[in-house]
């Protein structure tokens, strides 16, 4: 493992480059002890800012990326084009199955990779169908806007 590699090397031999490394992959190591401990009684409230500090500076897909082989790329890229043309009910099903605690443990980083983008297809089918339904009630309520207005402004008309 390269981890094991950079360590075992003396000081006056690594670069810039591997020291870089080293630092990114202890970085990591301390915010995945601190994820294990997120939302419990366990976490301070430093830890806690450390947590919200990496998570606003640090892309998930990004992390999710870096760990990930390119011949798990290529099975992910797969999946996700496999379930991004499933039907909208059968996709929120899956979503919602595998982000339930006890299912979502057991996915490997390749499959979580998967729920991750897949939730965000979801997300965005939804979001449009709930725009589409928002239009919808726009535009009746503004047809039925227009008829009361012409009736309250000719009371003589019969409905």
């Amino acid at each position: 493992m390269r981890i094991q590699e950079l360590n075992s090397k003396i000081v006056e031999e690594l670069t810039l480059e591997d020291l870089d490394e080293i630092r990114a992959y202890k970085s990591q190591i301390r915010m995945l002890d601190l994820f294990k401990i997120y939302g419990t009684s366990e976490i301070s409230k430093k830890e806690y800012i450390e947590i919200y500090d990496f998570m606003v500076n640090q892309s998930i897909d990004e992390l999710m990326l870096n760990k990930l082989t390119s011949e798990e790329l290529r099975y992910a890229k797969d999946q996700i084009q496999y379930f991004s043309q499933i039907p909208n009910e059968e996709l929120r099903k899956k979503v919602n199955e595998e982000q339930k605690a006890d299912n979502y443990e057991k996915l490997s980083m390749v499959d979580s990779y998967v729920l991750h983008i897949i939730s965000r297809v979801d997300f965005a089918r939804n979001m449009t169908k709930l725009n589409r339904e928002i239009e919808a009630q726009l535009r009746e309520n503004d047809a039925m806007r227009q008829r009361s207005l012409y009736f309250s402004s000719n009371p003589y008309i019969k409905k």
